[in-house]
Parts: structure tokens; C-alpha cells; sequence
């Protein structure tokens, strides 16, 4: 009987022991938590294979209008955009081979479509020239009005934000504009273009940062865009770029005090703008 009841607590500490030993067993894999993957690339290059593509969307809005009284003059203060970026084949221009890069612009106002020609040597991502088709994209005023930026008039705010970012519509452009420095440099400052006659802009690399996006994360070289007015810095522009492996990441341009005047040149208020542009989706061929 002895023996019995010897044998029979055996079993059930044996049990006891098997039971805490799947139980610490079961917590420990419910705990484990695999690694997020960090994108930690530096020093990339542009992808530039033929028929790689890009889907993104642009966000244009008008805040902190003051009077408010002036707020009716607008139509909307949001438009949002889409845009489909191909790099489709080569072209020569003037004994030199580019790619051709294409963008299919849509929104609710209207669609256009932009060219711009680009060749990537070790130095650097070079533009020659581009081409934009269509109207203004942004929220247009009403009766007559105009906008003011540093003493110059605009239709809409597309157009002044396509000025003060140096993206305006150019046919030919001579020497090519080096829109990325080989290798990345983080405090790398270069001349970038000339946007008008007192208006130089050049380019700087910040830092990278991590940005997340629809995409994925990545690890981005954060560039900024300094416009120069006869050596002095516009300190009411402020345009960042944000590169990575895969291409731009993402945008981000606030313009600042932009004057709204009526027919007679009358400034009746002043308005900001942001354009944010982030990818939505990649294909690398």
C-alpha cells in the first residue's frame, strides 16, 4: 500500500513538473516578437532602370489666411492630386543620352502631363530639360485677384509654388541642373540653378532620417532647397526633399506672408501654402 501511494505521488509530480514546463514553454514563444526590418541604406543612387514607376499623390492647401474676411476669395482650400512617374525609355539631346522621364498628373480640377530628360553619371543625377503641358494646379482665386511673392504677380498658386521651388516650365535647360551629389554628403551645399535674375537657389544635404510611408520604411537623405535673393536667404520658403533607395520618398514645401492683392494691386491679406507629395507605391525593374 505503501509502495502505492509512493508511486502514485511519482505520477503526479512528474505531471505537475510537465504542465509548468509547457507553460513557460508557451509564454516564452508568445513573447517572442520578431525583429521590424530597419532600412538603413546610405549613399544611394537614383533608381534609373527603364520602366521602373512611381505612384504619388500631392496635397495643396492654403492656411493661416488672415483677415479672415479674405477667406471667400478662394474656391477651395484643398486639392488633392494624383501622379503616375514612368522612366520610359532613352532619347538623345544634342549627342547625349537621357532618359525620359514621364509623369501623368489627375486631380478634380483638371489632368496634365510632364517630360523631363535625366542621365545619371557617378558624379551626380543630371536634368537637361522639361516640358509641362496643361494649366495651374492649386487653389485658384476669384474675380480678377492676384498673388504676390517677392514683388511678383501670379495667376494661381500652382504656378508660384512651381516658381519658388525652381520647378517652373522650362523647355531647354543649359548646363544640366545636378539635382542629387554622388556620393551623398550629409552638410554637402552645391549650386543648383538660377531662378531668376536675383534668385539663386542651391541645394543642401541635411540628414537622413527614417520616414514611414505607405511603401514601407526607409532610410531618407533629407535635402533641402535654399533660395538665395541677392545673397540673401528667403526666409519664407522652406522646401524639402526626401530621398532613398528607391526613389523620392516624399515632399515638403511650405511657402510663407504670400500677399493676396485685388485688381487695383491692393493687398487685402496674406496667406501660407503647403504641398506635400508622399509615394503611395513603387515598381524597380
Amino acid at each position: 500500500m505503501l509502495k502505492l501511494k509512493y508511486l502514485f505521488k511519482i505520477i503526479i509530480s512528474l505531471f505537475a513538473a510537465i504542465v509548468i514546463s509547457c507553460s513557460i514553454s508557451s509564454c516564452k514563444s508568445e513573447n517572442i516578437v520578431s525583429p521590424v526590418q530597419q532600412d538603413t541604406s546610405t549613399n544611394f543612387k537614383y533608381p534609373f532602370t527603364n520602366n521602373s514607376n512611381w505612384f504619388h499623390t500631392t496635397r495643396n492647401f492654403v492656411f493661416n489666411i488672415r483677415p479672415d474676411s479674405i477667406k471667400h476669395y478662394f474656391n477651395t482650400d484643398t486639392l488633392i492630386e494624383n501622379g503616375f512617374s514612368v522612366l520610359k525609355n532613352d532619347t538623345v539631346i544634342n549627342g547625349v543620352t537621357y532618359k525620359i522621364y514621364k509623369t501623368d498628373h489627375s486631380s478634380t480640377a483638371h489632368a496634365y502631363t510632364s517630360i523631363e530628360y535625366f542621365r545619371q553619371i557617378d558624379s551626380g543625377l543630371l536634368c537637361s530639360s522639361t516640358n509641362v503641358e496643361g494649366t495651374g494646379f492649386g487653389p485658384f482665386s476669384l474675380n480678377g485677384s492676384h498673388i504676390l511673392y517677392n514683388g511678383k504677380s501670379f495667376e494661381d498658386i500652382r504656378t508660384l509654388i512651381n516658381f519658388a521651388s525652381g520647378d517652373n516650365s522650362e523647355n531647354q535647360i543649359a548646363p544640366d541642373l545636378k539635382c542629387l551629389q554622388f556620393p551623398i554628403v550629409p552638410g554637402l551645399m552645391w549650386f543648383f540653378r538660377k531662378i531668376d535674375a536675383i534668385t539663386d537657389q542651391y541645394k543642401k544635404y541635411l540628414s537622413y532620417e527614417t520616414v514611414n510611408s505607405l511603401t514601407g520604411n526607409f532610410n531618407c537623405i533629407k535635402i533641402q532647397r535654399q533660395n538665395l535673393l541677392g545673397g540673401i536667404p528667403d526666409t519664407n520658403i522652406v522646401l524639402f526633399d526626401f530621398y532613398s533607395k528607391v526613389g523620392i520618398l516624399k515632399r515638403d514645401y511650405h511657402l510663407k506672408n504670400i500677399q493676396y492683392t485685388n485688381s487695383m494691386g491692393q493687398v487685402l491679406g496674406y496667406f501660407d501654402v503647403k504641398d506635400e507629395v508622399v509615394l503611395n507605391s513603387y515598381f524597380i525593374q
